[in-house]
């Protein structure tokens, strides 16, 4: 199924909401690379989804990195269809940022939290 950016980004929404995140989906044009803020255990998060079916690189990566600071989130997830390249993989090593691909929204929409243990008896995410 084909969903737009906009309809991705609620659809995601809709799920890290079934998984204890507080999601709140960004305006479209000025989000300022947030697609969606969300809160869990008491942690801010940004996050950005990508709809397209292209392998997210490194470069993204980078500047959620950029936003995670410059908004003194704990952490960062990057939702992409396309699923993420090892540069990606790579530069997000030891960083707050956690990565759900097709395969792990189903889970998630089934019912499994796949993000459970990045959140589990921890004061920082990703960690």
């Amino acid at each position: 199924m084909f969903l737009d950016g906009y309809a991705f980004e609620r659809a995601t929404a809709e799920v890290l909401k079934k998984h204890q995140f507080n999601p709140r989906v960004t305006p479209g044009s000025a989000d300022g690379g947030i697609d969606i803020e969300v809160t869990r255990n008491g942690l801010k998060g940004v996050v950005q989804c990508k709809a397209h079916m292209l392998s997210v690189g490194p470069h993204v990566v980078r500047d959620l990195y950029g936003v995670i600071h410059h908004t003194r989130a704990s952490f960062g997830i990057i939702v992409s269809r396309g699923g993420f390249t090892k540069g990606a993989v790579d530069f997000a090593r030891d960083k707050p940022i956690l990565f759900v691909d097709v395969s792990d929204l189903i889970a998630m929409q089934e019912g499994r939290d796949v993000l459970a243990a990045a959140f589990s008896g921890s004061s920082s995410a990703a960690s």
